[in-house]
């Protein structure tokens, strides 16, 4: 092939509305980052709220890789050393040079963009799935007490107040006042009780000074105890 032959040549490969290459290479790169997703997220599972950013690794290494297969097909594209991400010109005139480095940085871009955005999705789910678990965790973790008032419904506490679906509404004015606290009074003073009595106890809300308090009374043996 003479010198005339090998510029037209050349020409062809990267000059054109259409580079004739381009969409293949990228085409393949797509192809490769979808069927390396899977193993990608299971490598970079532990390590996805770090500085680093894996991605940039993946693509990277798929994109040589790819680079090299299609210059074996095309062995006019310039090469493409096995340790760096950087081309090799030497192969193809100065004029061409920006045309390449623009295609190869285009679908870099591109890829890099593309998996980030898989990146964020995946961290989302991945934290999505973390406050469920911790939810699940709580609510299993916390204890339910139910409520000595109507004796069918669980209590529950916000900010120091108590609710039951029975309608009862204590406001203890306490922040620091947990199911596992009350459920431990209803404990202590029951056994209390039946060490003097053997009648059934009663619960109610007495009111005083706007603060609410839980007491346990028997009128068999004037026993009294407050809950909470």
């Amino acid at each position: 092939m003479d010198a005339n032959e090998s510029f037209v040549k050349h020409q062809r490969l990267y000059k054109g509305h259409v580079t004739p290459w381009k969409d293949v290479y990228r085409k393949r790169c797509r192809e490769r980052l979808k069927k390396s997703r899977d193993t990608f997220l299971g490598r970079y599972r532990p390590s996805l709220a770090t500085a680093s950013d894996p991605s940039n690794d993946l693509v990277n290494s798929l994109m040589l890789e790819e680079w090299q297969t299609l210059h074996m097909e095309q062995a006019e594209l310039p090469t493409l050393p096995n340790t760096s991400e950087e081309l090799n010109f030497e192969k193809i005139g100065n004029e061409n040079i920006d045309e390449v480095i623009s295609v190869f940085e285009e679908i870099r871009a591109e890829l890099i963009r593309e998996e980030r955005l898989i990146l964020a999705e995946y961290e989302a789910g991945m934290n999505f799935d973390q406050a469920s678990l911790s939810s699940t965790l709580d609510s299993v973790q916390t204890p339910q007490v139910i409520c000595p008032l109507c004796q069918r419904n669980a209590l529950s506490i916000d900010r120091g107040v108590i609710y039951c679906q029975c309608g009862a509404r204590i406001d203890t004015e306490q922040d620091c006042v947990t199911l596992p606290y009350i459920q431990q009074n209803l404990h202590e003073g029951t056994c209390l009780h039946s060490q003097g009595c053997q009648h059934i106890p009663t619960f109610a809300v007495i009111s005083q000074m706007g603060v609410d308090t839980l007491v346990m009374t028997c009128q068999a043996c004037d026993f009294m105890y407050i809950v909470v």
